[in-house]
């Protein structure tokens, strides 16, 4: 219902939002992005120098992330979860979303591209040539086609918490949102995350694919469209 551009959202303070188990991490990345970091202190209130001194002397020297930390408390909001919503996905059904806090998302889309470079590694399989090789595959008859239903709802957190690694598997929880809101109503997630998360399209790629190439060196995966 207004202006949602990537610029509008950082040059509100109002959208700066992020949960708690993500708030770390969150920091980590504006504060070694030239351009987020300078953006998050136009935000931040003017400290005079009894302030900054005092905040030195508590902290010590070559603290100068944790006190860039603190800083961004001075205007970060802190939120339990996301914001479930819903856009149609055809003429008689709705497809439900998460609308994450900014500064989730952004860890988000970091990690994505961490998942993206693995599968190119282990599979040698680019997600941005996907549905052009996808395309190709389909017109072979020798494929097969599976169009997953509601597989996005379907990640559920246990089934990833027993596949996945535990060093990759922290980042995800870290950086999910544990609930989503709606009308007023919180919920719990027993999924990793509806789609709105910036990793689910990711996760579902690499758990499909992995599985699939179990059973046909050649299969690909795009989301939830298998060949």
């Amino acid at each position: 219902r207004g202006d949602c551009s990537i610029y509008s959202k950082f040059a509100d303070p109002k959208q700066w939002c992020v949960t708690p188990d993500c708030f770390d991490y969150a920091a980590s990345i504006i504060y070694q992005t030239t351009w987020l970091k300078r953006i998050a202190k136009t935000h931040m209130p003017k400290y005079k120098h009894a302030d900054n001194d005092r905040l030195f002397s508590a902290f010590g020297p070559g603290a100068g992330f944790e006190i860039f930390k603190c800083k961004l408390l001075d205007f970060v909001t802190i939120v339990p979860g996301s914001r479930i919503t819903t856009v149609p996905k055809n003429n008689d059904a709705e497809r439900v979303i998460n609308m994450e806090p900014l500064l989730n998302m952004i860890c988000q889309l970091t990690l994505s591209q961490s998942l993206r470079m693995s599968m190119r590694q282990k599979y040698d399989y680019s997600m941005e040539d996907a549905q052009e090789i996808h395309r190709k595959m389909i017109s072979d008859l020798n494929y097969a086609t599976i169009d997953l239903s509601k597989a996005s709802d379907s990640n559920w957190l246990a089934v990833i918490e027993f596949l996945y690694p535990k060093r990759l598997l922290r980042y995800l929880k870290a950086m999910r949102s544990p609930i989503g809101s709606f009308e007023n109503t919180e919920h719990v997630f027993k999924m990793l995350s509806p789609m709105g998360n910036g990793f689910t399209f990711e996760v579902m790629t690499i758990t499909l694919l992995t599985a699939a190439r179990l059973f046909d060196e050649t299969a690909s995966v795009f989301g939830d469209d298998i060949v």
